[in-house]
């Protein structure tokens, strides 16, 4: 009985192992190879015959409080297993055959008991597995299975087939919930039926590397790495699915075809590097998460009740255009290095993130009139960019249009910040910019854009470089402006005139080099910082009448200056040193036929001449009276 055949809770394993290796095995074979497949424990030479254990079998019942009883180290107890004594489980060439149409719920502790402790116990070369077990929950260790069919299996737990490497069917006529890492591992494992199946766990096929095709048209659910290194599989047809969980499809270089027309939520890196992937339409989906498509293949993304686009959701796919009608946001880096994406409508857009179009090369044009937000690096070196409409761009962050060397024109009529720095560097095709409410130009906010010609802002200040290289700038006007920084307008070279009417500060190398500039007035301007006109050759006039401070070499080189006008200076203003170095006024220019004048109030003539650092243009110091003064203004 039983009770005689356990005498301890090692015994008992294996006993329970035998009995389940023989509801699982179909080759087993002769009693005596059943028998051969157990040794009760390492110190004992004992074997059962087969007689013990089919009587064992007839009569095993175990419930809740007897296997607590007997002290069995199982989290959860057997079922009653209802076996029928009176029937013949073995035929008539002595093979044991059992379809075991009542086992329900067979659990095996394998997070308690070890293989290690059942040293006795060796599991046969099992190549198929055919049962009709309602609730598959035991873990299987059979390497060599080929075949797994449970017609009336509802739910499939977690890592029942594992590492089954040499599995290369299964079916699931009845199942409707599939486990965790079920079928991980199965390399093998070519194709699995599960029509009823709504629910796909964690990791359920990783790496089941010669599965060609899912169909599932109830499963409603997608656990994450579901599919992952799933490399062959190239259809997936899942109609009625509403979820897929992070990294589901991750690696599917294969798949080329998934119909999801219900699909609504959609979790990061879902389809990330399924590098045959052409084409996706899923017009349910309301987000698209961070890597979601990252270096497929798409040629065509359609989501028409997509609202958001998170990072890198398209990056590196070669599509070519993009329908995203309801969408209000494009994150970071969403569509960065599409280099055929050519056709993009966002009506809705309000917000444009990081590099979200950087390096699009085909990108052409793009109408933006939602958005109010540009971020840096947005359509960075979108080298066949010709215009761009943002009616209602508040902001655009630094270096958003860098190097888009065919963009030709923009309108940007509300905004009033532009990036923090490199908005439009190098963008030399750019000859048109309009921006009126803009209050600051900064850092290389123009540089070497070489087809801008006219330069007309109501910002306030001028950043390092603003306008550097921009070789075919004529004119600038800046009405408000207050300040021009370091270099702002180094090497115009086509520069002739500035109206700088509220400019108080003119930073160093601001106009140095601008060598067509013949005349600048700044009567507001308070302090030229050094070498701000360096190099200006074509330069004869200059007005600030209230400069109360001149740097080093402000004015060096400069070798057609004749005229500086001081005429409201109240003090002597501060020269720094070679501040006139090679021109006009210190020294005699035979081309131009004259010494320059430098023009100040009469009432401080005298100031001017005993001031230490004019001395070397004291020759060269022409007083003026106010009526003189005021006619000049005038």
């Amino acid at each position: 009985m039983v009770g005689d055949l356990v005498k301890n809770h090692v015994r008992a394993i294996a006993v329970l192992e035998v009995f389940r290796s023989m509801l699982l095995a179909t080759d087993v074979g002769h009693y005596a190879n059943i028998a051969r497949m157990i040794r009760v424990c390492n110190d004992t030479s004992e074997t059962y015959r087969p007689s013990q254990i089919a009587d064992a079998i007839r009569s095993l019942r175990f419930s809740v409080t007897d296997a607590l009883a007997m002290g069995l180290p199982f989290p959860v107890a057997f079922d009653a297993l209802a076996l029928d004594p009176s029937r013949d489980y073995y035929s008539n060439s002595g093979k044991f055959s059992m379809p075991v149409a009542n086992a329900a719920a067979i659990y095996y502790g394998r997070d308690v008991v070890s293989k290690n402790d059942l040293k006795g116990v060796k599991y046969e070369s099992t190549r198929a597995f055919v049962g009709t077990f309602s609730w598959m929950f035991t873990t299987v260790g059979m390497p060599l299975l080929e075949v797994a069919a449970l017609p009336n299996c509802v739910h499939v737990a977690d890592r029942q087939f594992r590492s089954c490497s040499h599995l290369e069917i299964a079916r699931l006529d009845s199942c409707s919930v599939i486990g965790s890492q079920t079928f991980a591992d199965c390399y093998a494992l070519s194709s699995v039926y599960a029509p009823l199946c709504g629910s796909v766990g964690y990791e359920a096929f990783v790496n089941c590397s010669s599965l060609l095709a899912i169909d599932m048209p109830l499963c409603s659910y997608v656990g994450s790495s579901a599919f992952c290194s799933c490399i062959r599989m190239s259809s997936v047809n899942m109609p009625n699915c509403s979820r897929v969980e992070a990294y589901a499809f991750l690696r599917c270089f294969g798949l080329s075809e998934v119909s999801m027309p219900m699909l609504e939520t959609l979790s990061n890196a879902a389809f990330l590097e399924c590098k045959n992937l052409t084409k996706v339409s899923f017009p349910a989906c309301t987000l698209i998460p961070y890597n979601a498509f990252v270096r497929c293949n798409l040629s065509i993304a359609s989501f028409p009740a997509c609202s958001q686009i998170l990072d890198f959701a398209f990056c590196s796919c070669p599509m070519v255009s993009a329908f995203f009608p309801q969408c209000t946001l494009v994150s970071n880096h969403a569509f960065q290095s599409c280099f055929n994406l050519s056709d993009v409508s966002f009506t809705m857009v309000s917000e444009i993130g990081f590099g979200a179009f950087r390096y699009c090369s085909s990108l052409s044009s793009i109408s933006l009139p939602a958005c109010d937000a540009i971020g840096n690096w947005a359509f960075e070196r979108c080298i066949s960019l010709k215009s761009i409409s943002l009616p209602n761009c508040t902001s655009i962050g630094a270096g958003a249009f860098e190097r888009c060397i065919s963009l030709e024109s923009i309108s940007l009529p509300n905004c009033t910040s532009i990036g923090a720095n490199n908005t439009f560097d190098g963008c030399s095709s750019l000859s048109v910019v309009y921006a009126p409410n803009a209050q600051e130009i900064p850092y290389c906010a123009f540089a070497e854009c070489q087809s801008l010609e006219l330069a007309e802002f109501n910002c306030r200040s001028i950043g390092e470089s603003a306008f550097y290289y921009c070789t075919n700038l004529r004119d600038v006007y800046l009405p408000e402006c207050l300040e021009i920084g370091y270099g702002a307008f180094y090497v115009c070279t086509n520069l002739r005139s500035v109206s700088l009417p509220k400019c108080t500060s003119i930073g160093a190398y601001a106009f140095s080099s601008c060598i067509s500039l013949s005349a600048l007035s700044a009567p507001m301007c308070q302090s030229v910082l050094h070498s701000a006109f360096m190099l200006c050759s074509a330069l004869q006039a200059l007005y600030l009448p209230v400069c109360g401070y001149i740097s080093n070499s402000a004015f060096a080189l400069c070798k057609n200056l004749t005229s500086l006008y001081l005429t409201s200076v109240t003090s002597v203003p501060v020269l720094g040193s070679d501040a006139f170095y090679k021109t006009p006024m210190v020294q005699y220019d035979s081309s131009i036929g004259t010494y320059g004048s430098v023009f100040v109030p009469e009432s401080i003539y005298s100031d001017f001449l005993v001031a230490s650092e004019w001395s070397s243009v004291v020759d060269r110091i022409v007083p003026m009276s106010d009526s003189e003064i005021a006619e000049l203004v005038t």
